[in-house]
Protein backbone atom coordinates (compact mmCIF):
# COMPACT_ATOMS: atom_id res chain seq x y z
CA UNK A 1 0.00 0.00 0.00
CA UNK A 2 1.18 3.84 -0.94
CA UNK A 3 1.63 5.36 2.24
CA UNK A 4 -1.60 8.04 1.02
CA UNK A 5 -3.49 5.01 0.80
CA UNK A 6 -2.71 3.83 4.25
CA UNK A 7 -4.49 4.64 7.32
CA UNK A 8 -3.34 4.13 10.76
CA UNK A 9 -6.38 4.47 12.72
CA UNK A 10 -7.40 0.98 11.60
CA UNK A 11 -6.95 -2.12 13.45
CA UNK A 12 -4.46 -4.85 12.25
CA UNK A 13 -4.20 -8.15 12.11
CA UNK A 14 -0.89 -8.26 14.20
CA UNK A 15 -1.66 -9.81 17.57
CA UNK A 16 -1.26 -7.55 21.05
CA UNK A 17 -0.01 -8.88 24.70
CA UNK A 18 -0.95 -7.33 27.61
CA UNK A 19 1.27 -7.33 30.79
CA UNK A 20 0.03 -5.76 33.93
CA UNK A 21 2.36 -4.42 36.76
CA UNK A 22 0.79 -3.30 39.98
CA UNK A 23 -1.56 -0.51 38.77
CA UNK A 24 -0.66 0.15 34.78
CA UNK A 25 -1.08 -2.21 32.07
CA UNK A 26 1.76 -2.20 29.05
CA UNK A 27 0.59 -3.38 25.59
CA UNK A 28 2.72 -4.39 23.13
CA UNK A 29 2.94 -6.17 19.52
CA UNK A 30 5.46 -9.16 19.53
CA UNK A 31 8.89 -8.05 20.21
CA UNK A 32 11.39 -9.47 21.98
CA UNK A 33 10.88 -8.38 25.16
CA UNK A 34 7.70 -9.91 24.79
CA UNK A 35 9.31 -13.54 23.72
CA UNK A 36 11.68 -12.91 26.96
CA UNK A 37 9.00 -12.13 28.93
CA UNK A 38 7.08 -15.26 27.38
CA UNK A 39 10.18 -17.43 28.51
CA UNK A 40 11.08 -15.81 32.17
CA UNK A 41 7.11 -16.86 33.00
CA UNK A 42 7.81 -20.46 31.30
CA UNK A 43 10.84 -20.51 33.84
CA UNK A 44 9.34 -19.46 36.54
CA UNK A 45 6.32 -22.46 36.07
CA UNK A 46 8.82 -24.74 35.91
CA UNK A 47 10.71 -23.69 38.46
CA UNK A 48 7.49 -23.86 40.17
CA UNK A 49 6.36 -27.17 39.53
CA UNK A 50 9.97 -28.58 40.71
CA UNK A 51 9.48 -26.74 43.81
CA UNK A 52 5.78 -28.40 44.74
CA UNK A 53 7.38 -31.84 43.70
CA UNK A 54 9.44 -30.99 46.69
CA UNK A 55 6.48 -29.98 49.16
CA UNK A 56 4.84 -32.89 47.98
CA UNK A 57 7.58 -35.55 49.06
CA UNK A 58 8.76 -33.45 51.85
CA UNK A 59 5.00 -33.81 53.21
CA UNK A 60 5.07 -37.72 52.39
CA UNK A 61 8.98 -37.87 53.87
CA UNK A 62 9.03 -35.82 56.65
CA UNK A 63 5.23 -33.87 58.01
CA UNK A 64 3.92 -37.64 58.71
CA UNK A 65 5.74 -40.22 60.46
CA UNK A 66 5.39 -43.63 58.56
CA UNK A 67 5.68 -45.79 61.66
CA UNK A 68 1.82 -44.20 63.08
CA UNK A 69 -1.56 -45.99 61.77
CA UNK A 70 -3.34 -42.64 61.98
CA UNK A 71 -0.40 -40.78 60.42
CA UNK A 72 -0.09 -37.90 63.56
CA UNK A 73 2.36 -34.88 62.60
CA UNK A 74 5.60 -35.30 63.12
CA UNK A 75 7.80 -32.55 64.86
CA UNK A 76 8.86 -30.73 62.25
CA UNK A 77 4.93 -30.98 60.37
CA UNK A 78 3.90 -29.36 63.66
CA UNK A 79 6.25 -26.95 63.87
CA UNK A 80 5.55 -26.26 59.96
CA UNK A 81 1.61 -26.20 60.76
CA UNK A 82 1.77 -24.03 63.68
CA UNK A 83 4.36 -21.20 61.92
CA UNK A 84 1.93 -20.90 58.90
CA UNK A 85 4.47 -20.97 56.51
CA UNK A 86 3.03 -23.36 54.19
CA UNK A 87 0.63 -20.71 53.39
CA UNK A 88 2.88 -19.10 50.54
CA UNK A 89 3.20 -21.85 47.89
CA UNK A 90 6.23 -20.60 46.56
CA UNK A 91 8.22 -20.09 49.91
CA UNK A 92 7.11 -23.45 50.92
CA UNK A 93 8.04 -25.02 48.31
CA UNK A 94 11.21 -23.51 48.26
CA UNK A 95 11.65 -24.17 52.12
CA UNK A 96 10.85 -27.82 51.61
CA UNK A 97 13.35 -28.35 48.65
CA UNK A 98 16.14 -26.51 50.72
CA UNK A 99 15.31 -29.39 53.71
CA UNK A 100 14.90 -32.19 51.63
CA UNK A 101 18.10 -31.27 49.80
CA UNK A 102 20.20 -31.24 53.19
CA UNK A 103 18.46 -34.06 55.04
CA UNK A 104 19.83 -36.38 52.07
CA UNK A 105 17.29 -39.32 52.44
CA UNK A 106 18.40 -41.26 49.35
CA UNK A 107 16.28 -40.30 47.38
CA UNK A 108 15.83 -36.53 44.64
CA UNK A 109 14.16 -33.93 46.45
CA UNK A 110 12.25 -33.33 43.28
CA UNK A 111 11.41 -35.95 40.39
CA UNK A 112 15.04 -35.98 39.37
CA UNK A 113 18.66 -35.95 40.89
CA UNK A 114 19.23 -33.39 38.13
CA UNK A 115 16.57 -30.68 39.02
CA UNK A 116 17.79 -31.26 42.26
CA UNK A 117 21.06 -29.98 40.87
CA UNK A 118 19.92 -27.15 39.20
CA UNK A 119 17.67 -26.18 41.90
CA UNK A 120 20.85 -25.71 44.12
CA UNK A 121 21.37 -21.90 44.24
CA UNK A 122 25.05 -20.60 44.78
CA UNK A 123 26.38 -24.18 43.44
CA UNK A 124 24.45 -25.18 40.14
CA UNK A 125 23.45 -22.89 37.65
CA UNK A 126 26.77 -21.07 38.04
CA UNK A 127 28.73 -23.41 37.06
CA UNK A 128 27.02 -24.80 34.12
CA UNK A 129 29.02 -24.04 30.90
CA UNK A 130 32.40 -22.94 32.84
CA UNK A 131 35.55 -24.63 31.57
CA UNK A 132 36.93 -27.42 33.16
CA UNK A 133 40.74 -26.76 34.45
Amino acid sequence: MSDDDKRWDDRTDRMTFEVRRGDTTVSSVWTNSVRNAFRKQAGWAKLQGARAAAAKHWTARVWYRHSQRWLQASKEGTVASKSGSFTDEREWGKKCFEDLDQRRMGRPATSTWSTDFILREGLSREEIGLDCP
